[in-house]
Parts: structure tokens; C-alpha cells; sequence
């Protein structure tokens, strides 16, 4: 064995009702803990936007190795702040992270869009108040959804988002 080289009593398989698939998704982080280099693994925590993802894999590094490596550990925990730290502190998303689109999609859902839909002026003025996007922009996201069917107006002038349950407008 060459020095450096880490030792595990982690097998890429995990039991089947095991709470590491569940946080995961179904995604077994051993496939890519057990390289012997952590770059992938590493590369895939940088890319990681769910908190239940983090800790299926913390969970991984630390049932399942002799010896918990810090750096992955130091990563998933770096990769958790970083995902706080875009978290404003109400618990909402923070808005300088998001599209003009999703940004539309957030005025939507904070508005309430469920029976007639919101005034198209109420959701550039919540976009305009808590950004620095002119009403042109706010204007354009809402054209550019429209045309792409998901929004859509209930009555002429207000909006209404086509699909409510739709991830892309839940957070």
C-alpha cells in the first residue's frame, strides 16, 4: 500500500432502507467517497444546493470509513454555510441569487396568485422595491414566461402562474 493511501470498511453498497438514500435521493454517495482520490467527490459537494444531500453524504464519510477525512467533511460543511449564507434571515431565498424570472415567480407566490391572479403592475413594483431591476426588465421576464407558458393572464392585466406546484416556483 503507497503512503496516503486511505483505507475504508465502506463498500459502495449501502442497505436498502438505509436514511443516506433517503437524504440523497436515492444517490449513493459511497460510488464516489471510496475513490481513491476525493477530487470527484469533492467536485460534487462544491456543486451540492440541498441541505438533506450534505448530510446523506456526512452521514456516508462517517458510518462508513475507518477514519472520517476532514477535507471531505471540511467541504460539506463549507458547502452547508455557503447554501446559508444565501438564505436571508426570514428563511426566504435570497433575491440577488435569482433570475429576473424566478424573480417574478417569487412576487407570484408571495402575492398570493391563487384566484383571479395579481395585478401586472403588483409584481413589478414587489420585484422593483426589493432589486435594483427597472420595470423594462421586470416587463420582459414576464413577457418571456408568458410566451413560454408559465405564466399566464386569467384576466387582462393580471397573472397568474400556470402550474403553482411547479418547483421552479417553490422554495
Amino acid at each position: 500500500m503507497s503512503a496516503g493511501m486511505i483505507t475504508s470498511t465502506a463498500s459502495v453498497d449501502l442497505p436498502e432502507d438505509d436514511t443516506i438514500l433517503e437524504l440523497t435521493g436515492g444517490e449513493n454517495p459511497l460510488r464516489f467517497l471510496n475513490m481513491s482520490e476525493p477530487d470527484t467527490a469533492l467536485g460534487l459537494i462544491a456543486g451540492m444546493s440541498d441541505h438533506n444531500r450534505i448530510e446523506g453524504w456526512r452521514r456516508a464519510e462517517q458510518q462508513y470509513f475507518d477514519e472520517p477525512r476532514s477535507v471531505i467533511l471540511d467541504a460539506l460543511a463549507e458547502q452547508e454555510r455557503s447554501l446559508e449564507q444565501d438564505t436571508c434571515a426570514d428563511g426566504g431565498v435570497d433575491l440577488d441569487t435569482l433570475s429576473t424570472h424566478d424573480l417574478v415567480g417569487e412576487a407570484l407566490e408571495d402575492l398570493d396568485d391563487q384566484d383571479g391572479g395579481v395585478p401586472t403592475g403588483d409584481v413589478i413594483d414587489w420585484v422593483v422595491e426589493r432589486t435594483e431591476l427597472e420595470d423594462t426588465d421586470v416587463l420582459d421576464a414576464i413577457e418571456s414566461l408568458h410566451n413560454r407558458g408559465h405564466i399566464y393572464e386569467p384576466e387582462k392585466g393580471q397573472l397568474r402562474r400556470t402550474d403553482p406546484d411547479d418547483e421552479r416556483w417553490s422554495r
